[in-house]
This record gives structure tokens, C-alpha cells and sequence, in this order.
């Protein structure tokens, strides 16, 4: 690894779509990270989700840039009472 020599004063350019952060120091060291950023395409699809029961979901979000929070509702839940006088729950199905 060669060796940095640090001069009067540093000169150069950063376009918009670069970001330059790091340190300065007096003790002769320059040390950052560069980073550009990356095209994506934007998400175009639901950011609402409801569980469905015995079928997955998967939202094509990957290496897509998303506006917004996904929401995942509560899983749907519903009670009613049966002929032998108890409860029969209904657990994220439609009744």
C-alpha cells in the first residue's frame, strides 16, 4: 500500500450523484468512504397486504426502489357460535 502525502491543500470535483465523506486529519491521513448511486426501478406494485390461509404471498421487490411502506394487515379473524352451542373460529379465511 503506498503512502499519502498531504500537501497544502486538496483540490478536485464531486458531481451530484456521487457522495464523498471521511476525515482530514493533521496527522498526514485521509481516510472516507465514495459511494454513486445505483439506478433502480421504481416498486409498482401493492403496499398493502392482507395474510392469505394456505397461500404464500411474495412482493417483486427485489432491487426495486420503493416509495412507500409496505402495510401487512392483521391476519383476518372471525368468530361465530355452532349448533352445539360453542364457537367455531374462522383464522384468516373469509367467511
Amino acid at each position: 500500500m503506498s503512502e499519502i502525502k498531504v500537501s497544502e491543500s486538496i483540490k478536485g470535483a464531486l458531481s451530484s450523484e456521487i457522495t464523498l465523506s471521511g476525515e482530514l486529519s493533521c496527522d498526514e491521513s485521509l481516510s472516507g468512504q465514495l459511494s454513486s448511486a445505483t439506478e433502480y426501478d421504481a416498486y409498482k406494485g401493492n403496499y398493502n397486504v392482507t395474510p392469505h390461509a394456505f397461500e404464500a404471498q411474495t412482493l417483486q421487490t427485489a432491487h426495486k426502489l420503493m416509495g412507500e411502506d409496505v402495510t401487512i394487515a392483521a391476519i383476518p379473524y372471525w368468530e361465530t357460535s355452532n349448533v352445539s352451542n360453542g364457537m367455531t373460529a374462522y383464522i384468516a379465511k373469509e367467511v
